[in-house]
């Protein structure tokens, strides 16, 4: 018999590979209804995974509450017990399925999350359902959660990082705005466990949840979590956690305030300069000039004061924008002492080259590139496609913008970009904070 020999054959590494760029990008269709009990239910089935990620979200967060501390310490506690189950008996129910949660408090909204197996729902929705239906809060377990938080924020605040965002918040939204609000060890060491409880009754017992349900589905999966959706209660009460429907406005308090931190050997410089809100017609060309002015390893500000001056290791700039307002871009980095006065003076030289210069044919093809790569890596999984749906949402805005930024990215040109940093950023102040010797 003859036998047959192959010849592997060997990659040519002397030339890199061609580069194509992304045809049009599409996100998926999702279903939507509203369940008898209020629960807003979206269902994404997409992914070739066995696997599901169903996301519970309250409106409602840290800066909607009198004490910031408590939602977070909620957080942290909830899974610790409920009227049937403690802790352990929780986390073994979660482990023998495959299963794990996450629960989170963040500035507008509490989030929880349950990541499961599609052929194994039943035993693990019914005890993500009780959790989040009837907890406890156990004194110790609060405690315990709580002295962890407190020593972590503890640590955190000693960070010069820390540092320059106790000056850095209050100049950006005001003194008095919940979002300049600095948590201390000792505000979270005021959290008691009746203040947990409290909070728990007048938020996620008091409020029906929006709910994301994304991955592999069957029908029989989307039943299982209806069902179990459906059997929740909520009870609303006379004093409810009040929403901040539009989020603090820019207050600043002075343009330039400076922070002494005599042991430090570095200094954080964050600025910030107010601009257009994402309902203006020029917000996603602003959002590429962003990215060409520091949103990226090969941008401007990286090439001239990291790569070209050596003032820092790494240098950033980003549109911030929050729910009802405009946006700021905010630009951050860490330098030698001895170096701030340069930094400062190269970023204010490269807002104006942004405005004056616009890029080269290269620089353009490379954050067209970086923003398509970006909305493509949105389509990965599921869960990051239901991520981008929850985050339009929160921010008030449609599906839409993700067509927008993907034209806008195809048809934009340096000098749309070069005009959008000249109108909407070159104009208006910089709030500069330094925290450093």
């Amino acid at each position: 018999m003859q036998s047959e020999t192959t010849t592997a054959t060997t990659p040519d590494r002397t030339s890199p590979p061609d580069v194509h760029e992304f045809s049009g990008l599409t996100l998926p269709g999702s279903n939507h209804t509203v369940l008898s009990n209020g629960i807003r239910l979206t269902t994404l089935d997409n992914g070739a995974q066995p696997v599901y990620r169903l996301t519970l979200r309250w409106d409602g967060g840290n800066l909607d509450t009198p004490c910031q501390e408590v939602p977070q310490v909620m957080a942290a506690v909830i899974n610790e017990g409920t009227d049937r189950h403690n802790g352990a008996e929780i986390a073994e129910i979660l482990e023998y399925n495959g299963a794990w949660t996450r629960y989170e408090s963040s500035a507008h909204y509490f989030g929880a999350t349950l990541f499961g197996l599609t052929a194994r729902p039943g035993e693990v929705l019914d005890i993500f359902t009780e959790v989040l239906s009837s907890p406890v809060f156990p004194d110790e377990a609060v405690t315990a959660r709580r002295d962890k938080l407190a020593a972590q924020c503890r640590t955190s605040r000693e960070k010069i990082t820390s540092k320059v965002q106790d000056i850095f918040l209050p100049m950006t939204y005001g003194a008095d705005a919940p979002k300049a609000h600095r948590s201390t060890d000792r505000d979270f060491m005021g959290v008691t466990p009746e203040m947990v409880r409290d909070h728990y009754r007048r938020h996620l017992k008091a409020t029906p949840p929006r709910a994301y349900l994304a991955g592999r589905l069957t029908p029989e999966l989307v039943a299982e979590v209806t069902r179990r959706l459906e059997a929740m209660t909520f009870e609303p009460v006379g004093n409810p956690v009040e929403i901040h429907s539009v989020a603090p406005q820019f207050n600043p308090e002075g343009n330039f305030r400076r922070l002494t931190v005599d042991d430090s050997l570095q200094s954080a410089i964050k600025i910030a300069i107010p601009t257009i809100g994402r309902d203006n017609p020029d917000y996603e060309t602003l959002r590429l000039a962003s990215v060409a002015f520091g949103g990226h390893f090969g941008s401007r500000l990286m090439q001239n004061i990291r790569e070209d001056k050596g003032y820092t290791y790494g240098i950033s700039a980003q549109l911030a924008t929050l729910p009802g307002e405009g946006s700021f871009l905010v630009i951050s980095c860490q330098t030698d002492n001895g170096f701030v006065d340069g930094v400062l003076s190269e970023i204010n030289s490269e807002c104006g080259r942004m405005a004056s210069e616009p890029l080269s044919d290269e620089e353009l093809t490379g954050v067209r590139r970086l923003i398509l790569s970006a909305l493509a890596g949105v389509l990965d999984s599921p869960f990051s496609i239901c991520d981008y749906m929850i985050s339009q949402q929160e921010l008030g805005q449609s599906t839409g913008s993700y067509l927008r930024l993907q034209e806008t990215a195809r048809r934009v040109t340096a000098a749309d970009l070069a005009r959008a940093f000249s109108n909407h950023i070159l104009p208006n102040p910089h709030l500069t904070a330094i925290a450093g010797k």
